[in-house]
């Protein structure tokens, strides 16, 4: 059988971002023996993950100017192309133009020769930020190009929304019935994703699926033993993780968002840290500066807000992939997460995990194994309230049943194989 050919796209960058690595890793693993996947990243990320890409064993091309690439297929983005090349001509910015046409070509050619193009971001058309018009433009554009050039083009499973306001419901509704089929992160709870879905009745096919990202293969746990001993962890004695967040950094300093959040992390390293050992696991550098984009910036300023304990650590690390850092997760003996893709390698080592979260998609992956979801609410409670919950269910953990969360991995990766097979079945 002929292997297919896949663009995956959507993802900014692979580099130090563990989420997006962790949705693709698991993708081009499972796809290895049917296709060849290539992933296109935005173009300002492009060379910083030239090294990282080669030494992953993954194939990547730079994402083109969206402008410039409807240009080739409509007459008025060519009317507003070419106002905006001459306006960078005067601005003396034709170094860029010329990158852009590169990397244009090398995408006409990448789209030619694709069966099929994957948007493989996680979560999409988030509607509740002020960003929510430039977020979905970067995904549509490469969806009406596909339209326009009768091109296979699908989403992998994510979640949705929420979809705030009307005119942003209705560009979604658009996008998203012009689909094949939609796929969403599978959940059981009466307020899953799939829910709001269906709340917009689209009149198509509906598959929920168990996020690809639960299929990532560990790095060994030996390796991962190894590298904590270096770091001058004891694994005689228990480890506490503890995930920050910029995204909640960056909410408004009331309930557990900014500042709060920071004092929050603050007084559950010093609770624990006096009886366990706490490793600060960050999930995504962006400038290692500013502590609203980049969770290591965040991680350091709120250790030095601190007397150091001892007993605490911090991984940071730039040459470490998701694969090592899912498997440094499985040595923890209690995780409190604040990243989805954190929370999903808590879950699929069989970690006992609290997420510090508001979206449904939380809620959503905790009803894969959980009975009861620990979830704190960052948007409605505050740190005092947080800290009775991390304590609540750090001190009785029979909510908690590994054998059971461990069975349901098992299926859970059945069913994420079956899942590809499908897909594969489907485009062939």
């Amino acid at each position: 059988m002929k292997k297919l050919k896949i663009l995956l796209t959507d993802l900014s960058t692979l580099d130090h971002t563990f989420g997006a690595q962790a949705l693709t890793f698991p993708m081009v693993e499972k796809l290895k023996n049917q296709a060849d996947c290539t992933i296109v990243l935005a173009p300002s990320y492009f060379e910083k993950n030239v090294k990282f890409a080669k030494n992953n064993g993954l194939k990547i091309i730079a994402e083109p100017n969206p402008v410039g690439a409807l240009a080739k297929h409509s007459f008025f983005f060519k009317f507003i192309n070419f106002f905006r090349i001459f306006l960078m001509v005067l601005k003396g910015k034709k170094k860029i133009l010329e990158n852009e046409k590169k990397n244009q070509k090398i995408w006409d050619k990448a789209l030619a020769e694709a069966d099929v193009v994957i948007d493989n971001n996680g979560i999409e058309f988030i509607g509740n930020t002020n960003k929510k018009w430039p977020q979905l433009w970067r995904t549509a554009f490469i969806q009406l190009i596909c339209e326009q050039v009768k091109k296979l083009y699908l989403k992998t499973t994510k979640s949705y929304g929420p979809f705030e306001g009307f005119w942003f419901k209705m560009a979604v509704k658009r996008l998203l019935k012009n689909l094949p089929v939609i796929f969403v992160r599978e959940g059981t709870s009466k307020t899953s994703n799939l829910k709001q879905i269906e709340g917009l009745k689209l009149r198509k096919t509906i598959y929920e699926f168990p996020d690809i990202s639960l299929g990532l293969k560990p790095a060994s746990r030996a390796w991962a033993e190894a590298y904590v001993k270096k770091m001058g962890l004891d694994l005689t004695k228990p480890i506490i993780g503890l995930s920050p967040s910029a995204v909640i950094y960056r909410l408004p300093n009331k309930n557990l968002g900014g500042d709060n959040h920071l004092k929050f992390c603050q007084t559950l390293i010093k609770q624990f840290a006096t009886k366990n050992q706490v490793l600060v696991i960050p999930h995504a550098r962006a400038d290692g500066i500013d502590p609203k984009k980049c969770d290591v910036a965040l991680a350091k300023m709120i250790i030095s807000g601190l007397e150091t304990p001892k007993n605490l650590f911090l991984l940071d690390d730039e040459s470490l992939n998701y694969a090592q850092v899912r498997a440094i997760i499985g040595l923890l003996n209690f995780y409190i997460g604040s990243r989805f893709h954190g929370i999903a390698s808590s879950l699929s080592m069989a970690v006992p995990i609290i997420s510090l979260s508001w979206h449904v998609k939380y809620q959503d992956i905790m009803s894969l194994y959980l009975e009861k979801y620990p979830i704190i609410n960052s948007r409605e409670l505050t740190p005092a309230q947080g800290i009775k919950i991390v304590n609540q269910y750090y001190n009785d953990q029979k909510w908690f049943n590994k054998i059971k969360v461990q069975t349901r991995q098992k299926a859970i990766e059945a069913k994420l194989d079956e899942n590809i097979k499908l897909m594969i079945k489907g485009l062939n």
